[in-house]
């Protein structure tokens, strides 16, 4: 995990806008207990590299993210129109 981790930052350093690198590291992150916030920073990062919410939606890697409320509060911050209450 740790060498997956350092390929994803490497490629994030060599092209900052591929949205696999971010998913990666989220996913990663999602694995560790207690990183959950870092791992919802990678999936924010995505997202404002052009990442879609049915993109997210159907990525089952990121269900153990999914669960977070963390989750929740960031759909609804990009895609208000899309998250219900």
């Amino acid at each position: 995990l740790k060498e997956a981790g350092q390929s994803f930052q490497k490629a994030i350093a060599l092209n900052p806008n591929y949205l696999g690198s971010y998913l990666g590291m989220a996913y990663l992150l999602a694995l560790e207990n207690e990183k959950t916030s870092e791992a919802i920073g990678y999936v924010e990062k995505a997202i404002q590299k052009g990442m879609s919410f049915e993109q997210l939606e159907q990525d089952s890697d990121l269900g153990l993210l999914r669960a977070s409320p963390d989750w929740n509060t960031l759909m609804k911050k990009y895609f208000p129109e899309k998250v219900k209450d």
